[in-house]
């Protein structure tokens, strides 16, 4: 189940269907022409009341290039993992939208998850879907904070989907 009741197919048409119908305004040029890419680090906790995996903390990292790659897409890159022994590696798709000083952001993309890194191996719980948008305010020209929300599903393809459901506050660095 994804937030606010719905289920993940809901949820993955509305994420993936903004970002299709709706084109961000195109990046202004930057000085050196070369356009700037982020660093992002957040901790989140999963949802309490959905499954026992990163209850206790889950940090990401994320580098987040601002090369458009087609559609105004940009590529996401990720790694995360729980302070109790979950892990995920990932790629994806986003489109940053500004809204006066607020950015917001919606991605998706699969990633290749394990609960329990380190034992026994499962390959049904192997290939996940991260889905979920940031919102950030700048700080400064360089830093920006904020907050979001991803989940962390197979859409029940298998009996082992990760179900995490995850609120994070942000830190994202342009360089």
């Amino acid at each position: 189940m994804a937030p606010f009741g719905l289920t993940y197919a809901v949820y993955v048409a509305i994420v993936g269907g903004s970002m299709i119908a709706f084109d961000p305004p195109p990046a202004s040029p930057s000085v050196t022409g070369t356009p700037p890419s982020l660093w992002q680090l957040s901790l989140g906790r999963n949802d309490p009341k959905k499954g026992t995996v990163g209850q206790d903390g889950i940090f990401t990292l994320e580098y987040r290039p601002e090369t458009e790659i087609g559609w105004r897409f940009k590529p996401l890159y990720v790694v995360g993992a729980s302070v109790d022994g979950a892990g995920y590696v990932g790629v994806g798709v986003r489109k940053d939208y500004t809204l006066g000083p607020v950015q917001v952001t919606p991605f998706i993309g699969p990633v290749l998850y394990q609960s329990q890194l380190g034992n026994t191996f499962n390959s049904k719980e192997l290939i996940q879907f991260r889905t979920g948008f940031d919102v950030l305010l700048p700080i400064s020209k360089e830093l920006s904070a904020g907050m979001g929300y991803y989940h962390v599903s197979n859409a029940a393809l298998t009996g082992s989907s990760a179900g995490l459901d995850v609120t994070k506050v942000t830190l994202q660095y342009k360089f």
